[in-house]
C-alpha cells in the first residue's frame, strides 16, 4: 500500500499518483489552514459582516507574518525538530532548527503566494481561526459567526476548479474512482 505521503511533491499534488489512493491526507496540517488562505482575503473583505481577527480587520497577509514568528518560538514544534526539518526539507535542507527554518521560509517566500500553505504545512490554524470573530454590534454568537463564514468559505472553494488546488484535485479523484468519470 502506498503511504499518503507521496501524494504530493513539496507543495504540489502528484497528479501522478493521487487516482491509486484510497486514503487521502489534505496537504495543510488543519482543515481551518483551508479557511486562512490568500484567496479568501476577497470573500473576508466583502462579507455581509466584518470579519476580525484580534478585534481589527483582517489582513492575511499580517496573520502570516504572526504565525511564522510565533513559530520559531513555539515549543511544540522546537521539542520534536526533526520531524519538521524532514517534512520540510524542500524548502531549505540546510536548516539545522525550527527557527533558522523559520527565518529561512520568512526571507525567501515572505513576498510569495506559497508562504501561507507552507507555514500551515507545520503551524496548526485552529488557535488563529479560533480568533476569527465579528464587531460587538453584530447580534451573532462568535460560534455562529464562525459557523456562516464557514459556510461561505466552503461555497467559495467548491466553485474553484483549479487542478492543482489540494482539495479540487482530491474531490476530482474521489469522484473518478467512485464513478470512473473525470471531471474537467
Amino acid at each position: 500500500m502506498r503511504v499518503a505521503g507521496d501524494l504530493y511533491d513539496g507543495l504540489k499534488i502528484d497528479h501522478a499518483t493521487k487516482d491509486k489512493h484510497v486514503i487521502f491526507v489534505t496537504g495543510l496540517i488543519h482543515k481551518e489552514a483551508y479557511f486562512l488562505l490568500p484567496e479568501l482575503q476577497v470573500l473576508f473583505d466583502g462579507y455581509k459582516n466584518p470579519v476580525l481577527y484580534e478585534n481589527e480587520k483582517i489582513d492575511l497577509h499580517t496573520l502570516y507574518d504572526k504565525v511564522i514568528s510565533e513559530s520559531a518560538a513555539d515549543q511544540d514544534l522546537n521539542s520534536n525538530p526533526d520531524i519538521i526539518l524532514n517534512r520540510l526539507s524542500f524548502l531549505n535542507p540546510n536548516a539545522s532548527s525550527v527557527p533558522d527554518l523559520c527565518s529561512s521560509i520568512k526571507s525567501e517566500y515572505r513576498n510569495r503566494i506559497e508562504f501561507s500553505k507552507i507555514i500551515f504545512l507545520f503551524r496548526k490554524a485552529k488557535p488563529y481561526w479560533g480568533n476569527i470573530h465579528t464587531d460587538s454590534t453584530v447580534s451573532l454568537s462568535t460560534e455562529r459567526f464562525r459557523e456562516q463564514l464557514s459556510l461561505e468559505i466552503a461555497k467559495f472553494y467548491s466553485k474553484e476548479n483549479n487542478n492543482d488546488f489540494h482539495l479540487t484535485a482530491i474531490f476530482k479523484s474521489i469522484y473518478k474512482q467512485a464513478y470512473g468519470i473525470e471531471i474537467e
